[in-house]
Formats: structure tokens, sequence, C-alpha cells
């Protein structure tokens, strides 16, 4: 549950330049944007993406990470929410595809630094599913976490389940994911009746029956 207001996070012009995947005989390639909370838009509710070169309908998962201490060391990531969906509104390349995919995930509260990607696992060697702007770059912004071994890359540990990892700018071209997230206001739950309520509460019912 939110109040009304809503942050966009965005580090893209809305213009791919190059589209990124794996390359090779294919594999599996987690794609990150690193963002920094905002009060107004701690509740992370929407996540966008710019799907290039895969085909549609291909098997994907929305992901919210925590890095704990704002370090910018990923090794320590905290998978708050994931999502499985399919990709939709693919490119033919990276330049002529500007349109972005919008998905809606669970309420996820966040604060200080946070990683909004999309997973693709088993993708084929000319599979390049991710748009890529590198027109105003911004440095350790963009991370990935790539595998191409036969095991499974693992979320709630990629740091210990893929082969080849670090922002892009240290192995491509400078540049951001097209991947955007939406926030509004996280308002906290509305707690449970504690043990100790329920028990006063019952015992004043008790005593009302009796006195009746």
């Amino acid at each position: 549950m939110k109040a009304n207001g809503a942050v966009d996070y965005i580090h893209d012009d809305g213009r791919p330049n190059q589209n990124v995947g794996v390359g090779g005989s294919g594999g599996d390639l987690l794609v990150l944007n690193r963002f920094v909370s905002q009060p107004d838009g701690n509740g992370i509710e929407e996540v966008s993406i710019n799907w290039t070169g895969i085909a549609s309908s291909f098997p994907a998962t929305i992901v919210v990470y925590e890095d704990p201490n704002d370090d910018g060391d990923l090794s320590d990531l905290i998978l708050l929410t994931e999502l499985s969906v399919v990709t939709a509104n693919t490119g033919t390349n990276g330049v002529n595809s500007r349109t972005f995919t919008s998905y809606g995930i669970p309420n996820t509260l966040v604060s200080g630094d946070f990683y909004v990607g999309a997973y693709v696992q088993n993708m084929g060697g000319t599979d390049y599913p991710f748009g890529y702007d590198t027109d105003s770059p911004a440095a350790n912004t963009s991370y990935f976490f790539e595998n191409t071994t036969a095991a499974d890359m693992f979320l709630g540990d990629p740091n210990g389940t893929s082969n080849l990892q670090g922002w892009t700018e240290n192995f491509i071209s400078a540049g951001n994911f097209m991947i955007r997230a939406n926030g509004a206001v996280a308002l906290p739950p509305v707690p449970e009746p504690s043990t100790s309520l329920l028990a006063a509460m019952g015992f004043v019912l008790l005593r009302r029956r009796r006195r009746a």
C-alpha cells in the first residue's frame, strides 16, 4: 500500500545504441542497474525493460537487490524480489527498438543503493536481449553476471554461480542498460494484533459475558 506520488529511476535517454548478450555458445546473463533510493520512491512497484535482439515470449526473471552496506561490492547482494516474466516488444537490433515493456512487481521496500535488473537463462549465442545506451554513461552503474557453464546461475548468489562479472565499462563500451524502475512512498504494513492484545481482548469479552 502506497501514498500518491512516484519516482522514476532512469539512466538512459530512451534510445539504445547497442544490444547486449552473452555471445559465443550462449548461456545465462543477469544485468543490473544501480540506483539510490529516494524518500518519495522507496517502494518499487514497476520495472521497465527495453528488450532487443531476442524472440518475444522468451522466459526471463525480473529482480530487485539490496546492497546492505552501499559500498558497490556486489558480492553480498540481498535478493528482495524476483518475478518470472516473458520478453515482449522485442526489436531486431539495439538501434531501432525504443519500446519499453513494463512489469508490475510486488511492492518492494528499498533503502540506500539498490539494483534492478533482469535475468535471461539459456539464451543462444545470437541472442542479444538487452538494450544498452552509450550516449551519456554513468560509471559504476550497470553491472552484469554471466554464466556460460553447464550449471544454472542461482539468483540468490549470482556472485558464486557466475564465471564472469563486473561493471560494464570494464568489458564493453561505457554505457547503461535500458532498465528502469518506478517507485512511490512505501507505507508500513498494518501490524498484526499481538498475542498479549488478543488475550486481553478475550479476557474483556469473557468478563462481559459473565456479567451478562
